[in-house]
This record gives structure tokens, sequence and C-alpha cells, in this order.
């Protein structure tokens, strides 16, 4: 008996008000959103993380929000609080929620991670030599908040793939002479000054 009503009253209060896990959790996913889309492509198995991580934490939060409309139907002689409940443990996900939706619709992280990178990685294409080199194209390293492999100097241009982009791969080019070489079917966005987005397909 005792165990059953220790069970009710922790499904009770599971429901009634967001868990520590349930917050770490929350943060832990919009920071791999936030590393995920600030990178020049999204990696593949980050997005099927996100997309799943995003169902599972989405169901959590609506079940408790369902949870809180019944009880104020039905109970509504605890109305007043189930909406000061609802309110209070809704700030988290609507924070989230309109985050993401500004970083997805004004996507400048990109841009910031690089200008914040900017110094280290000026510094380490200052190093590549031209033409193709083993130690700098096959060894993965990180510089600045870029973990930076397949390094290239070609004609003036130093590019590099920092992640996957779905199928293909997706890196920085610095081009400070002009526009980046296009070899088979890679294209190029410009960011600023002499940084392009690199998108190799295969």
């Amino acid at each position: 008996m005792k165990a059953k009503k220790r069970l009710g009253k922790f499904l009770r209060l599971s429901l009634e008000r967001p868990s520590v896990v349930e917050i770490i959790l929350t943060l832990l996913w919009f920071g791999l959103a936030v590393i995920t889309i600030s990178n020049a492509g999204q990696d593949l198995l980050y997005l099927i993380i996100l997309w799943f991580g995003i169902m599972a934490i989405g169901a959590v939060w609506a079940l408790r929000g369902v949870f809180h409309l019944i009880r104020c139907v039905v109970r509504s002689e605890d109305r007043r609080l189930a909406l000061k409940r609802l309110g209070a443990w809704s700030v988290l996900p609507v924070i989230i929620l309109l985050a993401a939706g500004a970083v997805a619709k004004h996507n400048k992280l990109l841009t910031v991670r690089l200008k914040l990178s900017e110094a280290a990685l000026q510094e380490f294409v200052q190093k590549v030599p031209p033409g193709a080199d083993e130690e700098f194209s096959e060894k993965k390293r990180w510089v600045g908040l870029f973990q930076v492999s397949d390094v290239q100097h070609l004609d003036g241009c130093v590019r590099f793939i920092t992640t996957g982009d779905g199928f293909d791969d997706a890196g920085l080019a610095y081009c400070p002479e002009g526009s980046p070489p296009v070899i088979g079917e890679d294209y190029y966005r410009h960011l600023y000054g002499p940084w392009w987005v690199w998108e190799r397909s295969w």
C-alpha cells in the first residue's frame, strides 16, 4: 500500500512539474541543436538524434500540459493552482521553441562561430603549404570551434571540411584573393570577407 502511494505521489509530482533530468535533457538538446546548426552543414547523425530527441522531449512536455488542462476541467477547485503550475513549467519549453524558431529563420550562428574562431583559423591557414600535403589533408584537428580535416591549398585558397552534410561533406574556404576554385560538383556560398561555405558533393 505504501509503495503504491509513493508511486502515485511520484507520478503526480512528475506531471505537476518538470524534473531536473528533463530540464537538463531539454537544455542539452538545445545545445546540440545550436552546435549542429552553427556548422557549415548538418551532420546526418546529429539530425537523427535531434529529431528523435525533440519527439521524446516534446511528448513528455505535451503529456504534462494535457494533464494540467484535464485537471483544470475536472477539479475546478484547483484551477487557479493548476494554471499557475502550468505557467511555471511552460516557461522553459516556450523559450526553447521561440529560440529554435528564431535560429531557424535567421540563422547567423555559423557567422558567430566563425568570428569567434577567425583568429585561430587565419593562423592555421597561413601554415598550409600549396598543393596536397598529407599532414594537413588527412589529420583531424580542432582549430578554434571547428574540427577540420581534408585541408587543401588550391589557387591561393585554403579549404577544409568541418562536418558531414547529409550524405555529402561541408566546410569552409578561405580565399583572400578572389572566388574559390570549383572542382567537380563543388558548391560555394559567400559568408563575408574572404570566407565561404564549401559543400563537397560525391
